[in-house]
Parts: structure tokens; C-alpha cells; sequence
């Protein structure tokens, strides 16, 4: 039974995340430059469905967004946005942080 619905949505970030030290230490290691105002090295995270990839990504960006208050982060769910396209689109909506032009050419 599901005692609380909210964990299911893809907002929802938990106060606290259990058995998963060593992927939240390397993912805020790889992130640490930002809190310098260097630019961070790519980060990919990857694993079966389920395994909690977007739990641990959002818990570790929250933090980072409490220690350096300026910093946007912007959720893409690529089950629904599957193309390049789409990413970028969701990316450059009005809501959305942008894109700097040299970042998408880059995509391409």
C-alpha cells in the first residue's frame, strides 16, 4: 500500500535518501566546481527504471541550490520528451532557465 502518494511524482524530492551515500557523494563531487562559479564537468546518470537516478539527481541539486542561490535547474523527463528537438524545446520555454546559443550548437 502506498501510504504517501506524493513520493510518485516526478517534483517530489525526499528530506533524506537512504543507501545511496556513495552516488550522492560522486554526483556532488562532479557538481563541486559550481559552487566555485566554475563550470562543471558532464554528468551522466544512468541504471535500470526504477532505481532512483531522478530521486538522487533532484535530492543532490536541491542542496546544491542551497548552497549557491543563484544557480537555475530545469527537469526534463525524457520518456516524454525523447528527440533532441523536444529537449530543447522544453529547455527555451518561457518558464525555463535557456539555453546560451553556443550550449545548443553544441547539441546538434
Amino acid at each position: 500500500m502506498i501510504e504517501d502518494a506524493r513520493v510518485l511524482r516526478d517534483d517530489f524530492i525526499p528530506a533524506e535518501v537512504v543507501h545511496r551515500d556513495h552516488e550522492i557523494r560522486h554526483l556532488s563531487h562532479v557538481l563541486q566546481p559550481l559552487t566555485d562559479g566554475i563550470p562543471a564537468d558532464t554528468a551522466i546518470v544512468t541504471g535500470p527504471s526504477g532505481a532512483g537516478k531522478t530521486c538522487i539527481t533532484q535530492f543532490t541539486l536541491d542542496r546544491l541550490k542551497q548552497e549557491v542561490l543563484d544557480v537555475q535547474v530545469h527537469y526534463v523527463n525524457c520518456w516524454q520528451n525523447y528527440s533532441r528537438f523536444r529537449v530543447l524545446y522544453r529547455l527555451n520555454r518561457p518558464s525555463a532557465p535557456g539555453l546560451d546559443p553556443e550550449a545548443v550548437h553544441k547539441i546538434k
